[in-house]
């Protein structure tokens, strides 16, 4: 039997993955523990481990909050100078108690190391309106906004107020004045937050994820009343981040919504995370959709299947589309074509050049 490459402790566990620069841990009942490094999950060794390890390390994780038989998800944020930041799941499943640990960078990376367009960054020198970062699960939607949020904070005298589930990254005040608030910790929800929030005297308000119908009322209207308002959607792409947030709603709700997006939206980035050609880690392919006067026609007259051409050809202004980026990235021998083919992008150099 292989020996287990970590003692099961939280803190042991945690080390065992930093040092693999590993961004997210699973241990699972009667199965090897396992990391996932660059977007693909290995095993730690062959040894299984036991569930009663499992559920000491789960009650580790939870510290005094009991994990209820009668509740199915229990997720926590974890921060120190041991472990660092990091966002802990633990849920029953068909093998008893298993925990998902995800571990953030110790750092907020700086927005000029993100390989992000130059336009991204010149979005939030804006005074007001609303900045979407989106992209599926694990494509750094959080680090980006971080570092977004990280750029005002060194150039800029704002106060900026952050709505978490949970707080991933701490930012510490620089020239700004941060505030960050935990939903279920200090607001018990995201809709009340944003509706608190516009009485703390805010520039900036960052949300962690639109997920309903009330947070974008609230983020629409906090960007309509004079607010940067930076927030993180799960969508596929730039068009598609519009449709989701109109297709919550119905009739002359949809109406008053497009209206209000086409008002105030700045700019969609839309991003993935691919392996980079020298081998050394991932690095974003991103799209990006500016809010210029014609993208903001079509979304006010509901055209948004005409936003993808819109993008294509709005190279003037900054934008890109994903097939885009892959293109240049292929050409400049930055990413491979089996690294692009992995996160399902089609690419057309003819077409995207």
């Amino acid at each position: 039997m292989t020996p287990r490459c970590f003692a099961l402790t939280l803190v042991d566990a945690v080390r065992f993955a930093r040092s693999r620069n590993a961004t997210d841990l699973h241990l699972e009942a009667d199965a090897p523990a396992a990391v996932r490094i660059d977007g693909v999950l290995q095993a730690v060794d062959e040894r299984p481990v036991a569930g009663e390890e499992v559920d000491a390390l789960a009650a580790e994780l939870l510290k005094s909050r009991h994990f209820g038989a009668d509740e199915g998800d229990v997720s926590v944020a974890w921060s120190d100078d041991e472990l660092g930041t990091l966002r802990g799941h633990v849920f029953r499943s068909n093998a008893g108690v298993t925990v998902a640990i995800r571990l953030f960078p110790r750092a907020i990376p700086a927005l000029d190391t993100l390989d992000l367009p130059q336009c991204v960054a010149e979005l939030v020198e804006r005074q007001r309106g609303l900045i979407l970062v989106a992209g599926p699960t694990g494509s750094g939607k959080s680090t980006t906004l971080a570092a977004l949020v990280d750029r005002i904070n060194a150039r800029a005298a704002k106060r900026i107020v952050t709505i978490e589930d949970p707080i991933e990254y701490r930012h510490k005040n620089r020239r700004s004045f941060v505030t960050q608030r935990e939903i279920g910790r200090d607001t018990p929800s995201l809709a009340a937050a944003l509706h608190g929030v516009l009485r703390s005297d805010p520039d900036v308000i960052v949300v962690g994820e639109l997920r309903d119908c009330a947070a974008v009322r609230g983020a629409l209207t906090a960007a309509e009343t004079g607010h940067l308002v930076l927030a993180t959607v799960h969508t596929g792409d730039a068009p598609q981040t519009v449709e989701r947030m109109i297709d919550a709603f119905e009739g002359a709700a949809a109406s008053h919504v497009r209206a209000q997006l086409a008002s105030v939206l700045l700019g969609v980035t839309c991003q993935r995370l691919v392996r980079r050609a020298d081998g050394k880690g991932r690095r974003a392919v991103v799209e990006v959709m500016i809010g210029t006067d014609g993208v903001k026609n079509l979304i006010r007259d509901g055209k948004t299947h005409q936003l993808g051409n819109a993008i294509a050809t709005g190279r003037q202004h900054g934008m890109q589309t994903m097939a885009q980026h892959v293109a240049e990235l292929l050409h400049t021998r930055r990413i491979e074509a089996s690294a692009a083919a992995e996160i399902g992008v089609a690419h057309d150099l003819e077409r995207a050049g």
